[in-house]
């Protein structure tokens, strides 16, 4: 048995539960595209851990990069079959979301703190925008569910309405038309 723990800097370990000992440490090296967004700057609030119910265990968590990162529970590896070498890329989908792009703060302006959830083989993100940037320009905070096996996308909850949906005044489209 052991304990997973996410670490300053967006990394996570394996902690063994009887010895206390470190496993492994895994580092998605997401300070190298600067700060994350305003709150918790480099740390992310936690973990979730999925398995087929026979062999395959995963450690899968959110960066301040705006990743979903997947890596083998035993070994602290990425896993090859999960995206592109562990790792999917959260702004793809997400209208107005831009790699790298940043605030006036310098901050990046979409990121993953909150550990995702794992129901079933789905993955269930959430998404950490900043709230200094009071536009309409600002990247919406979608709800996402993703494969526990392969990341690729299974479904979205738009929190922001669009043009014809119950609750938009504005007449707004997705993109900011």
């Amino acid at each position: 048995r052991q304990a997973v723990a996410s670490w300053p800097c967006l990394q996570a370990a394996g902690i063994g539960a009887a010895t206390r000992k470190r496993r492994w440490v895994y580092s998605p090296k997401s300070y190298e595209a600067g700060t994350p967004r305003m709150s918790l700057m480099w740390n992310a609030r936690g973990v979730a851990y999925w398995t087929d119910g026979g062999t395959d265990e995963r450690i899968i968590w959110g960066t301040g990069d705006g990743y979903l990162i997947a890596v083998d529970a035993k070994t602290g590896r990425p896993c090859e079959d999960f995206g592109e070498n562990g790792r999917v890329d959260l702004t793809i989908g997400i209208p107005r979301a831009k790699r790298g792009e940043k605030d006036e703060l310098g901050a990046l302006l979409y990121s993953m703190a909150s550990p995702p959830i794992v129901i079933g083989d789905v993955v269930v993100t959430g998404s950490s925008i900043s709230d200094r940037r009071n536009v309409i320009e600002t990247p919406p905070g979608d709800v996402r569910g993703w494969d526990a096996r392969t990341g690729a996308p299974r479904w979205a909850f738009d929190t922001i309405t669009h043009r014809g949906d119950l609750g938009n005044a504005r007449g707004g489209t997705r993109d900011g038309e």
